[in-house]
């Protein structure tokens, strides 16, 4: 198909491969007659509305469009604060919201409409890189082969058939190589048919092809399944797909392929649809992952701090170990400071704690940054604010202060900022409810179970005052 004003646009003459004008009917260098003239295209292309733009050329734009889009859409999570990525990102699942296929989504979530999506969604600048590279190849190929209608209809089956493989291998993926394959071996079986050798030399370009996506599958990042399905469903599509002249002799096969290309333009529509929609109940969801995420790797990394000063200062001052651990304080002490208690300068208890120090409290704005999901929360993180502020004044000890500790057998630092972590995971709790969900509906890429536990223990800890 020629690509924008047909005046002045030359096409490949299928019979001789002689480069014709893209309105001829017939070759001038072979007489080959019943060629597809662009002008016509109104009369056969249900596509007609599109104007000149090519169906290639939509979907290149289409997928970097959906591309731009993740990356916007995710700015919103900048998990650890790395701010604008150029790639999709891991936690939260974004390309899981956007619509990435999987068997469990699928099956048991009955959202179909991911059998379709993940054909327009990518993992990466390379991914979608080198799809839109082999669209541009293959595509414009098809596209003046079949025309934009049988074109158009191929590739969006295709894509469906690679969705459905991957479901019933029970992988997951996303990408629009499942079409692109597709439309590649739609290309080598319509070439399969032709005797003359130019047909033979186009098969052999489409099997290079093909094998180039064979050799990428064993790639553990790269589905198979997709590669396949879309290949075989573009295969037997193009068994049955006539070249664009023939296919303007037939008024049946027209309206058919009219009727089926109206069909998956309107599968498109919905799928997009149904994409918008789930992202928007994606959200909360996702700045509840990222806040507890982020919550918990704060409180475990001061929860740690507070362990060492009470070890530093138990140290400096056996008589306040308690009973029960005077046997395995040595261990303790060694796994935490690398040496044991009486060999261990003040100096080096300084530095070990001054390092901690600088993890628990190198990113103190960590929870001014955490997105406000209601008024309760507000609260909650305004006064975890001010206990982390509290814990993070004092970077190290002098000898006198480690030396200071009398009648207590902790060195709490932690008391209010583990009171406030239970306070937000019983808010948390609460939020569930709120939504019917359990909160492992809530927190998907978090491991409950574990947390839980965390939580269990820190509710049986004594929180003695602050010091």
């Amino acid at each position: 198909m020629a690509w924008g004003n047909n005046e002045n646009k030359l096409k490949a003459c299928q019979a001789c491969r002689a480069l014709i004008p893209a309105n001829a009917t017939s070759c001038e260098s072979c007489g080959a007659a019943g060629h597809y003239a662009a002008s016509e295209g109104s009369l056969t292309d249900s596509l007609a509305w599109l104007g000149e733009w090519p169906v290639t050329m939509i979907l290149m734009t289409l997928n970097l469009a959906v591309y731009a889009w993740v990356l916007i859409y995710q700015m919103q999570f900048p998990g650890d604060g790395k701010g604008f990525a150029f790639e999709p990102i891991d936690f939260p699942d974004v390309l899981g919201a956007f619509g990435s296929v999987s068997a469990p989504a699928v099956r048991r979530s009955g959202e179909w409409w991911r059998l379709l999506s993940y054909a327009f969604l990518h993992g990466g600048v390379l991914h979608i890189g080198m799809n839109t590279y082999g669209l541009l190849q293959a595509g414009r190929m098809a596209e003046e082969l079949w025309g934009r209608t049988q074109y158009f209809v191929l590739y969006v089956l295709s894509g469906i058939g690679g969705g459905w493989l991957i479901v019933a291998t029970n992988s997951r993926a996303v990408g629009a190589s499942g079409a692109l394959f597709g439309v590649i071996a739609g290309l080598w079986a319509h070439t399969y048919r032709r005797d003359n050798v130019l047909g033979k030399g186009f098969q052999q370009f489409m099997m290079m092809w093909l094998l180039y996506g064979v050799a990428m599958s064993f790639n553990p990042r790269v589905s198979w399944q997709g590669h396949l399905g879309g290949a075989l469903v573009g295969a037997v599509l193009a068994f049955l797909m006539p070249a664009e002249d023939i296919y303007r002799q037939s008024m049946l096969r027209v309206r058919l392929t009219r009727i089926a290309a109206a069909l998956c333009l309107l599968a498109v529509l919905i799928t997009f649809g149904l994409m918008a929609r789930n992202l928007g109940k994606a959200r909360e969801s996702f700045t509840l992952q990222e806040n507890t995420k982020r919550l918990l790797t704060l409180t475990l990394n001061v929860e740690t701090l507070n362990e060492e000063v009470s070890l530093a200062l138990q140290a400096k001052q056996p008589g306040l170990i308690p009973s029960d651990e005077v046997q395995d304080f040595p261990r303790d002490f060694a796994a935490r400071f690398g040496s044991l208690p009486d060999k261990i300068s003040d100096e080096k208890i300084n530095q070990v704690l001054a390092k901690n120090y600088q993890v628990a409290c190198s990113d103190e704005g960590v929870i001014e940054r955490l997105p406000l999901v209601d008024a309760e929360f507000g609260l909650i993180r305004d006064s975890m604010r001010t206990a982390l502020q509290k814990v993070c004044t004092k970077p190290a000890f002098t000898a006198q202060e480690l030396a200071a500790a009398k009648d207590v057998p902790t060195y709490d630092l932690t008391g209010a900022f583990r009171r406030d972590f239970l306070a937000y995971w019983q808010w948390l709790e609460k939020r569930a409810a709120q939504r019917q969900q359990s909160l492992e509906e809530v927190l998907p890429e978090l491991k409950v179970n574990v947390v839980r536990e965390y939580v269990a223990s820190l509710q049986r800890t004594s929180a003695p005052p602050v010091r």
